[in-house]
């Protein structure tokens, strides 16, 4: 964004046209327009056609607001608005996945943008400051946010396009983080709704420089939670109360170089939480020594779970998609399940379809000295998957319902076969 104000000859501030206000913001003056309507930036109407004049102070204003810092209660409080654009035209349960692609989406555009400069600050070479290694996220010419900002009709249609091109740009890295996401469904996505929710998102720089991985990470699990809450039961599906979490994992203490899973990783909290435990005990370098590994069948969940980690700069988290039950990503060169020195977990309850005909094959090996669990409920075949995913001095914390601790039959003698094992401290 350009920021020259232009002054007449006696050096005195004077008012702008729309032409002049777009090229300093770098938008299309529809943008302005519709900023117009939302109160963001209102011109003063000069002359006999009303033509649209802005004063100086006002782009003074807006421009260091979009350059300004945000607190924390700022960050969530702003961020949660943006779900308010969405909630009358979308269900509850879907629009959360909508407002995590694009914040994510203007989040490594910026970040681009900033790494982009650097470079030329520092050799002022444009074929240098493109270049794959100096991003850590690739983001083409005609994917970057001031694109989508400039572009007046088929806001939505544009939008796919640019999250199909980001993900063949940083492919592996970003397959099917956007795949869940249509924008191009006007009745879902009107135009003018995705007008107001990209003019949202660009009140703000979200570079690194402007809101760091620490701040960022903290409002997008605010953002979880709040969503999470919004879906009532379904909730649960994607988020564990963090205090939970906070409590299995001081339990669990994990140690520097710890290889740790969630095989139902849900939005990945409990490797967040594992994360900041070591942080706060050992230092952010200690912290960075764990391999986090993370497994989760849904698509919205799986992306939800990758942004996530991606904000909170742990890139390297190996987190795939697939049912953990009949088909667990995590094996060793053997075939056999891979073992771990920390399995934790908050598995959906009570499954009542689930593949037991192919848990029943015992695979993996996870009945060894164990009965089958009920086809009729999946919550002992969670477990035992978790047993057997623990090395021989690994440790586990896992979430249940109470029925896990009462019911009788199979789920009985399963209960009385992991105290023999001597599997319970």
């Amino acid at each position: 964004m350009s920021k020259k104000i232009i002054k007449n000859d006696k050096n005195e501030l004077k008012l702008l046209s729309i032409s002049q206000v777009s090229e300093i913001f770098g938008v299309h003056q529809d943008t302005l327009r519709n900023w117009e309507k939302e109160g963001i930036l209102v011109p003063l109407r000069v002359g006999k056609r009303k033509d649209r004049k802005y004063r100086p102070e006002d782009i003074e204003a807006i421009a260091n607001k979009m350059g300004s810092r945000l607190t924390l209660p700022q960050l969530e409080k702003f961020l949660w608005k943006s779900a308010d654009i969405l909630r009358s035209q979308i269900d509850s349960s879907d629009y959360k996945k909508y407002i995590f692609g694009l914040l994510f989406y203007k989040r490594i555009s910026d970040v681009w943008d900033e790494e982009y400069k650097k470079v030329m600050e520092e050799y002022n070479d444009k074929a240098l400051a493109v270049v794959d290694y100096n991003h850590r996220f690739q983001v083409p010419k005609d994917c970057r946010w001031p694109i989508i900002q400039e572009q007046a009709e088929n806001i939505g249609k544009k939008l796919n396009e640019i999250f199909d091109k980001l993900t063949n740009a940083n492919s592996p890295k970003l397959d099917k983080i956007f795949d869940d996401l249509d924008f191009a469904n006007k009745d879902k996505f009107p135009n003018d709704v995705l007008q107001k929710l990209i003019n949202h998102f660009s009140q703000y720089n979200f570079g690194s420089n402007y809101i760091s991985s620490d701040l960022l990470g903290d409002a997008y699990e605010y953002l979880i939670k709040q969503f999470a809450a919004d879906a009532g039961k379904k909730g649960g599906e994607f988020y564990t109360p963090r205090e939970v979490e906070r409590v299995i994992i001081n339990i669990l203490k994990p140690h520097e170089k710890d290889h740790i899973c969630d095989p139902f990783a849900g939005s990945c909290g409990f490797l967040l939480e594992a994360y900041n435990y070591l942080k706060d005990k050992a230092g952010e370098n200690v912290a960075r020594t764990l391999y986090f590994y993370g497994q989760e069948i849904n698509l919205g969940t799986f992306a939800i779970a990758k942004i996530n980690m991606f904000l909170h700069g742990l890139d390297a988290t190996d987190i795939r998609r697939g049912d953990t039950l009949s088909n667990p990503q995590f094996l060793d060169d053997f075939g056999a399940l891979k073992k771990f020195d920390i399995t934790v977990t908050n598995f959906p309850y009570s499954m009542k379809v689930w593949p037991h005909e192919i848990f029943n094959t015992n695979k993996y090996g996870r009945l060894e000295g164990y009965d089958m669990p009920p086809t009729s409920n999946a919550d002992y075949a969670c477990v035992l998957h978790i047993i057997k995913s623990m090395n021989q001095n690994g440790r586990a914390g896992v979430v249940v319902p109470h029925g896990v601790l009462f019911r009788g039959g199979s789920e009985g003698r399963i209960r009385e076969q992991i105290i023999k094992n001597n599997i319970i401290d």
